[in-house]
Formats: structure tokens, sequence, C-alpha cells
């Protein structure tokens, strides 16, 4: 079975629980002797025995073409045109000498090209929120187990296993709703974004519209609003601090939670050498670099 049918095949099982339950009471039956088990009534179980083989069977391959038909059609009602349309430009308002006095903009969002944010920011993202995203179509399996077996042994829900992808497909089209069919809608999304659109479209997207905290939606906005620069100018520790953002961007903000966002950060650097991105001496020396933020609030700046 491919592993994308997995996941029908089990609620189309789900879907058979009652049948199979009514089985299921039938060998009890059996088990505790409410048949026969004279020369005859032995002739007659052996008989039931078989037919509840075949049922078994039936059942189970009905479930797995359940699982398997109806995902190309599912795939094809998800409609995700929204990701092809481009988010607004920002109207721009010069003064006299040709400079830029102001910026009106009708979205929270404002998109740039993936070819001017630097790399370094890019696999931060990808080592923090999705290690795995240029190896699987959507949906990291590994990663959800990876996570179930870190948040059973922490006895918490400290690690999602959500991809990028995924990720896209809640911030566009679906809300926060803790519900096993918003689950449903994401994972069927996901998987047409990855069919529809290449990796780098992807990132592009995503980084373009997560939330960074602090009213900054999309990496151009994080770069000006934390740093006060092009995101072409961010350098590996700015990259990885925004980067550890994602996760919670109100608790890790470094304008009212400085030390959790510099902690956040190194957590993202150690990640990033541990996955092959950076090597021993750029981490320490993007550990060691100090932070100049512009505050959000108001008027000034801070270093660290």
């Amino acid at each position: 079975m491919k592993a994308e049918t997995l996941p029908l095949f089990l609620l189309s099982l789900s879907m058979m629980y009652e049948k199979w339950g009514d089985v299921s009471n039938r060998i009890k039956v059996k088990e505790k002797g409410g048949f026969g088990w004279n020369k005859a009534d032995g002739k007659r179980e052996k008989t039931r025995g078989n037919h509840i083989g075949r049922e078994r069977e039936s059942l189970l391959l009905f479930s797995l073409l359940a699982a398997t038909l109806p995902f190309k059609r599912i795939l094809r009602l998800r409609d995700i045109s929204k990701l092809d349309h481009p988010l607004p430009a920002p109207t721009i308002i010069y003064d006299q000498n040709g400079r830029v006095a102001s910026k009106i903009s009708a979205s929270k969002m404002e998109a740039v090209s993936i070819e001017r944010i630097p790399n370094h920011f890019l696999e931060a993202i990808v080592a923090t929120e999705d290690r795995r995203f240029y190896d699987h179509e959507g949906i990291d399996y590994f990663g959800i187990l990876r996570a179930l077996v870190h948040n059973m042994k922490a006895l918490e829900w400290a690690e999602g296993g959500s991809t990028i992808t995924q990720q896209l497909a809640k911030n566009v089209f679906l809300t926060n709703e803790k519900t096993l069919h918003r689950k449903w809608e994401e994972w069927f999304i996901a998987k047409k974004i990855e069919r529809t659109y290449s990796k780098k479209e992807i990132l592009e997207m995503y980084v373009n519209r997560v939330y960074f905290g602090e009213g900054a939606w999309g990496i151009k906005k994080a770069a000006e609003t934390y740093f006060g620069k092009d995101v072409s100018e961010l350098t590996v520790s700015e990259s990885a601090l925004l980067a550890g953002l994602i996760k919670a961007p109100s608790a890790l903000s470094p304008v009212s939670h400085y030390e959790k966002a510099i902690a956040r950060r190194n957590v993202v650097l150690q990640l990033m050498k541990e996955q092959g991105y950076m090597d021993a001496q750029t981490f320490l020396r993007a550990k060691k670099g100090g932070l100049w933020l512009i505050s959000v609030r108001k008027a000034g700046s801070s270093s660290s």
C-alpha cells in the first residue's frame, strides 16, 4: 500500500468498526460455548469459522479499495488556487527628493522573492520546522512517529509533526481548530500543494505567509520589524532568531522576552549544525555574535 493511502485505509477500517464488532461478538459466543460441540455441530462450527474468515477477508479488501479509489478524486476537489494569487504590493509614496516617504498596504503581508532571501535563513527554517522537507511529499510519517515518541517520553505535547507544507495549508486555507476534520483537510490540501508546486515555490510561499510576532507577517516585514533591514542583509544569527520565533511568536519575542529568544536562537543554530548546514566555527561565531534590535513599541534601539 502506498504511504499516502494509509490514513484513508485506517479511516475505512474505523468506518467498518461496527461490522468488525459483530464478527468479533460471534467469535466470543463460540469461545463461551454458545455453539454445540457434538459431531454434527462440529461440522456446522467449521462452516461458520470459514464464513467468518471469508467475511474478514472481504472487509479487509473493501477497506483497501475504499482507501485507494477516492484519493485522486478527493485531491481534485480541493481548491488551492488562492496560492496562485500574488500578495498585493504596497503603494509607495515618495518625497520631493525621490526618496521613499511611506508605504500603504491593504495587506498584512508583503511578498519577497526567494532569490532575495539568504540561504542560511531558508536552511534555518528547514532545520527547525521540517528537517525532511526535501524528502517527503507533504506528510512526514517518520516525523509524526518521531514526535509521538518524543512526546511520550516528555509526558507532554512538546513536539509537533506538521511539515512546512501542512503549516502552509493551515495558514492559508484553514483555522487553528483542533478537530479531526481539520486535520484531514490539512492532509489533503498539503498533498495537493506538493503535487502542484515545487519545493522551492512551497518554501517561498511559506516564509512570505508565516507569522513572526509583533505584527510581522512574512520574512520581509520580520526583517524590517526586528532589525530595520532588508531581508537580503540578514546574518546567520538574525536568521536563526527569526526562524525560532515561528514556534511561539509572542512567548519568544526578543522585544519582550529577550533571553528566551536568544536561548531559542541557540537551539536553532545547534539544529543547523547537527544537520550539516554549518561547521563548528560558523556555529560559535553566530552564537557569540550580538543582535541589534529595533524597538517595536517605541523609538530607539537596543543591543545585546
